[in-house]
């Protein structure tokens, strides 16, 4: 498992934020918990909860890979 990706499921589970690990060694992140702890504007909110990440975790390495109706799924190069 990735060290980055463990310190950034923790980070998020602190703040609510569910996250699921799937294959592949990405992290699935609810969207739904991200919109109810920032507000509405979910590109604006994603922004935000990524700079903070990279900020709580001191790493530039998270990015966002993907999402789909239920998750964003978080990496990291």
């Amino acid at each position: 498992m990735n060290i980055l990706l463990d310190q950034a499921e923790k980070w998020l589970k602190e703040l609510g934020i569910s996250t699921i690990r799937i294959d592949g060694g990405d992290l699935a992140v609810s969207r739904k918990d991200m919109v109810n702890l920032l507000g509405s504007d979910e590109d604006k909110t994603y922004g935000e909860i990524l700079k903070e990440l990279k900020s709580g975790c001191y790493s530039n390495k998270f990015c966002w890979m993907g999402k789909d109706d239920d998750y964003l799924y978080l990496g990291c190069f």
